[in-house]
Order: structure tokens, then C-alpha cells, then sequence
């Protein structure tokens, strides 16, 4: 993906929705790794979707720079489907599988 490009991150609905649904986006890049291998992600966005959205934009050059060039400047996000009735979030799915995309 390039940076300050249009490319949307999108995903497939679920077949199952109540108004008071939406999707949150999470959003976070690789910093790292820990002793064991595994990847070290800062989660920097949760970004609430209307049910009805299943792609959303969060392209730009400063939230793009935020990831080490060193490590390829990789981006993890996935999405989960929440109750937003009393204004809090409680998850209504377990989180999809984590996607990974890198900015250039």
C-alpha cells in the first residue's frame, strides 16, 4: 500500500447484525520482537464503523511514518463486531484473524 494512497482496508460482513451493532477497526504496527519471536504491536487506533461500512480509509503520511522503516514499516489491524447501545462497546464476536499490510 502506499502511503497517502486511497487503499481501504475492507472486510466481509457478518450475517448477523442489530442496530446497535457496529465493527471497531484496530489498527497497530509491528515495533518489534520480544526474546521468544513473537511480534511486539503498538495498537494506536480503534476505530468505530457503522454495521453497514465494511471498509474504511486510514491512509496519510503521519499516521503512515509511525511504523520503523527498519522492519519494513508493517501494519497488523483487524476488526470485531460490538454492542454500541449504552455507549460503551461489548463485544458481540470473537476478533477476526489479524491482517497484515506494510506502507511504502
Amino acid at each position: 500500500m502506499r502511503c497517502n494512497g486511497n487503499d481501504p482496508l475492507a472486510w466481509v460482513p457478518v450475517p448477523y447484525a442489530r442496530e446497535t451493532d457496529q465493527y471497531v477497526v484496530y489498527l497497530g504496527y509491528l515495533n518489534g520482537y520480544a526474546p521468544d519471536g513473537s511480534e511486539e504491536i503498538i495498537w494506536i487506533i480503534q476505530q468505530p464503523r457503522k454495521f453497514a461500512e465494511t471498509m474504511w480509509t486510514p491512509m496519510g503520511d503521519d499516521l503512515c511514518r509511525l511504523a520503523p522503516q527498519s522492519l519494513g514499516r508493517e501494519w497488523r489491524w483487524y476488526v470485531e463486531v460490538v454492542d454500541a447501545a449504552d455507549g460503551t462497546r461489548t463485544p458481540v464476536s470473537p476478533p477476526s484473524p489479524v491482517w497484515r499490510f506494510s506502507w511504502n
